[in-house]
């Protein structure tokens, strides 16, 4: 019916948006956006920047009360049965999922449940969310920057091939081309465990009794397949009659009902590309103009997929990815009223791609391995190290690998 609904960083605004769905919900969002803004400063944000703690003494701070206990159960539980127990309407049911699933989780994923109070904590000032001005290639050149200014050095287009190790200490790396680096201290890695250890290692250098955990490291079966866009104008909303703010988002999920995202992951779960994809979608250049000319505009479309497809596998994205991304485009532009003559230029980027391009991405995964309960906190990526450390001594382990993981 062309009506949107739209989160602001002013929580008054946001519940005034979302009591023309359902005042229950709106009264039900600022009780909780206040309550875990608060859990988010003083729980969930210290987790993500600390040590992964024991399970036990974890959950001994959220045992000593009943708000405690009901966190603990968050925890434990996915996101499509806590916000459908929070909520009425399918609109913030719809927007607050398709949210979640960004970090790399179904809606029905059991662990994933914490993302809840953490979105309706984060969302709000003093958090909310940033981009980098001039593009995020800025923020890799601040941290080259930082480190050079710190007697560092950065080496491109030097492919590592092997993790050089003698007994229990890695002395350093050999390059593509057979240059060797030697390490002074110690050698860091932001690959994930498979590369790492049975790649890059081997495991001829490995203990036998290690080589299992390695192997038993999952990597994500849903991966993003992504569309950008180069427009000749910014995206017109269909629904901007009826709220003009949409024009200003940086983010905008097109979603209308939970079901299109269960069905969206019935799909993937099948190896089959969703029929009917339900993006989510961003337009940089909507709070920063420097990203494009003076008029011009971008937009970024990403889609849950499946990396392996139910029959030729990840090899066939080549044959099948340009038809998938036209497939994604129709159903954006049901939404505006002007994709086919803004679009300049469209880059497609398929799991496969994103593999090629990047090492570190296996099967294309942004969290370098399944994000479930099994594979978090202490248990991400291994049990039988402390968090970080490696069977070699001076190796260490850093990433989305490692906790508190990807997309954050």
């Amino acid at each position: 019916d062309g009506r949107c609904l739209v989160l602001y960083r002013d929580l008054d605004k946001t519940c005034r948006e979302i009591a023309r769905f359902s005042q229950k919900d709106a009264e039900t969002y600022r009780s909780l956006a206040n309550m875990f803004r608060v859990v988010l400063d003083n729980m969930i944000g210290p987790w993500f920047f600390n040590p992964p703690v024991p399970k036990s003494i974890s959950s001994l701070a959220f045992e000593s009360s009943v708000e405690g206990l009901n966190m603990l159960r968050m925890q434990l539980s996915s996101p499509k049965n806590i916000i459908s127990e929070l909520f009425e309407s399918n609109e913030l049911k719809s927007l607050l999922m398709s949210f979640i699933k960004e970090f790399g989780g179904a809606p029905d994923t059991y662990g994933f449940g914490v993302f809840v109070p953490m979105m309706l904590g984060e969302t709000h000032y003093p958090h909310g969310w940033a981009i980098c001005k001039g593009g995020s290639g800025n923020l890799a050149n601040a941290f080259v920057k930082c480190l050079e200014d710190h007697g560092g050095k950065v080496i491109t287009n030097a492919h590592v091939s092997k993790i050089l190790v003698k007994g229990k200490r890695a002395t350093g790396v050999q390059l593509a081309d057979g240059t060797i680096i030697e390490a002074g201290k110690l050698v860091i890695t932001n690959l994930e465990p498979h590369t790492t250890f049975l790649n890059l290692i081997g495991e001829e250098n490995l203990d036998p009794a290690f080589i299992p955990s390695v192997k038993r490291w999952r990597a994500e079966d849903t991966i993003l397949f992504t569309t950008h866009l180069a427009l000749d104008e910014p995206l017109k909303w269909k629904c901007a009659d009826f709220n003009p703010d949409i024009n200003r988002c940086l983010g905008v999920l097109l979603v209308d009902d939970p079901q299109e995202l269960y069905d969206d992951f019935a799909d993937i779960n099948r190896k089959e590309l969703p029929k009917y994809p339900r993006m989510f979608t961003a337009y940089p250049t909507s709070v920063d103009p420097t990203q494009a000319p003076e008029g011009k505009a971008t937009a970024i479309g990403w889609q849950y997929v499946p990396y392996n497809l139910r029959d030729k596998g990840a090899a066939a994205w080549d044959d099948v990815k340009e038809e998938f991304s036209n497939r994604c485009l129709k159903v954006w532009s049901s939404y505006v009223t002007n994709m086919d003559k803004a679009v300049l230029k469209q880059y497609i980027m398929s799991p496969l791609d994103t593999e090629r391009l990047w090492t570190s991405m296996v099967h294309g995964g942004f969290n370098h391995g399944e994000m479930s309960q099994d594979q978090l906190e202490l248990f991400r990526p291994f049990v039988e190290y402390k968090p970080y450390r490696t069977p070699f001594e001076n190796l260490y382990m850093c990433g989305a690998s490692t906790h508190p993981s990807g997309s954050m």
